[in-house]
């Protein structure tokens, strides 16, 4: 891998999977901008990803990697803004509640790298996560770019956030 910048990531993908012996892929980028160095044969129309970009994309097979920014509040400006301290990346493998909450909200079936699933059944080898709206609130500007945040199992907590930024949709042909 030549680095965990999503440009970065989507090429290694292709790469790994043509060296794998598969003759093409389909490896694609969805987030709110093109990339500065982003290859156009990764790129989709650029837009803030959606709960349906995510049910889409397993349906049709796509393996879904998650790119996320950790925000926290800068309690200090007015209005209140938001500043990034890291990234982070998450298998996304599943999902529950299919259209229940329509897009206000989703609860994802991720795999988190940051996390030791071997003590676990084989079958639970996931965390259970929301991908909901942001609650907006008065005098708060909020990161540009995202529309949702994770919560629950290592995504819980004040003051850093995880905001969901990119998909990067892959299958091998």
């Amino acid at each position: 891998m030549t680095g965990t910048l999503v440009v970065n990531l989507s090429s290694c993908i292709s790469r790994t999977f043509l060296a794998s012996g598969f003759t093409d892929s389909d490896v694609m980028v969805v987030g709110p901008q093109l990339l500065p160095g982003l290859d156009p044969k990764f790129a989709t129309q650029p837009h803030v990803v959606t709960v349906t970009d995510i049910r889409d994309a397993l349906k049709n097979g796509y393996g879904v990697i998650m790119d996320i920014k950790w925000f926290h509040p800068v309690e200090t400006t007015s209005p209140i803004s938001w500043a990034s301290n890291s990234g982070h990346y998450v298998l996304v493998v599943g999902y529950d509640y299919d259209e229940s909450f329509g897009d206000q909200k989703i609860i994802l079936k991720i795999v988190n790298p940051e996390v030791n699933y071997s003590s676990r059944d084989p079958y639970q080898r996931f965390d259970n996560i929301e991908m909901m709206k942001i609650p907006k609130k008065a005098n708060m500007n909020y990161p540009a770019g995202s529309d949702y945040i994770l919560d629950g199992y290592n995504f819980k907590g004040y003051p850093n956030r995880a905001f969901v930024r990119y998909l990067i949709l892959n299958k091998p042909n």
